[in-house]
């Protein structure tokens, strides 16, 4: 994909914006590490990484909530809970899903639902964080085998690749074939909707009337250019739903304005893990590394580092 930006758009030097002093810095968002969570504090300029925080046990998956209120993990017999942070700052607080079976998790755009998946069983939850609801899981097995999966915001709809086709699923399990172009490798809903993006190595299309009958419409790229030898691993929208957000395996990253049409291009210089939302237009790219996470900030096309703070500070500049 990125190859096929590069035709359109001249990649420019990124600018990184300057950093400012923080006085009782606000929360970034936290990060997964070591089966546990870290706080993130600062701005994504000039923000810091703290100390593990402790819960007296270790988790398996962790999906953290774009707003940074809560995650979704797992524990290692099984049960799937909700982690907030307590009044301390320092340790966690776990509530179980009553119903919630163990898998790989995922959050929603906003962290309203999230989706559980163990093969071809999906099994959403809604009303995260404050009051969970496990939905009856949902056998889409028969479809085929999984590579892609995202959950709409409400839980009404589950969107996947089975089988090398799209489809979405609601909550009685019902499949409805959707009008992507073959070789979907990422998808993501928009944030409160139902309408769905999904890219190519050389695509990216908008998918709406989920509930009715759906319909298709290209917002970058061509089907008919030649096959790209890379392709997005993670796509995602920024919370206004303005811009949306590609990032390859090679740290590739691209990015369209719904508005103007408009396509830019960045490298994180890193490892990439996926587009892990941190609220407005700020995705975490990747985990903790070498000392430091990478960002990027939609909103300034800039890519950005967290550092690991020194032991014994809270916050702090870049």
């Amino acid at each position: 994909m990125m190859r096929v930006f590069l035709t359109a758009t001249l990649a420019g030097t990124l600018a990184v914006a300057t950093a400012q002093a923080q006085v009782g810095p606000p929360m970034l968002g936290y990060l997964p590490d070591g089966g546990t969570l870290r706080a993130m504090k600062g701005i994504p300029a000039s923000g810091s990484i703290g100390p593990l925080l402790g819960s007296g046990q270790t988790f398996g998956q962790v999906a953290v909530s774009p707003s940074g209120s809560f995650a979704l993990a797992t524990t290692p017999d099984g049960a799937v809970v909700v982690l907030t942070v307590n009044a301390d700052g320092t340790t966690l607080q776990t509530a179980a899903i009553q119903g919630a079976v163990p898998g790989n998790l995922q959050l929603s755009p906003n962290g309203s639902a999230g989706l559980v998946s163990n093969g071809g069983q999906l099994q959403v939850i809604v009303g995260l964080p404050g009051s969970p609801v496990a939905q009856s899981p949902v056998d889409a097995s028969y479809l085929g085998s999984v590579s892609a999966l995202a959950v709409s915001d409400g839980g009404q709809w589950i969107a996947g690749v089975f089988g090398g086709a799209v489809s979405a699923l609601g909550s009685d399990g019902t499949a409805t074939p959707l009008p992507a172009p073959p070789g979907v490798t990422a998808l993501a809903f928009y944030h409160g909707t139902a309408d769905l993006a999904a890219t190519t190595g050389t695509e990216v299309v908008k998918i709406s009337g989920l509930g009715g009958t759906p319909t298709s419409t290209v917002l970058f790229g061509d089907a008919s250019a030649p096959p790209s030898a890379v392709s997005p691993i993670a796509l995602a929208l920024t919370a206004d739903n303005a811009q949306v957000v590609l990032i390859e395996p090679d740290g590739g990253i691209g990015q369209i304005n719904l508005a103007s049409g408009a396509v830019t291009t960045a490298n994180c210089g890193c490892t990439p893990q996926g587009l892990n939302g941190l609220g407005g237009s700020v995705f975490r790219l990747s985990n903790l590394a070498e000392g430091a996470v990478k960002l990027y900030d939609a909103g300034s096309g800039s890519v950005l580092f967290v550092p690991l703070a020194p032991a014994g500070t809270e916050g702090g500049q870049q």
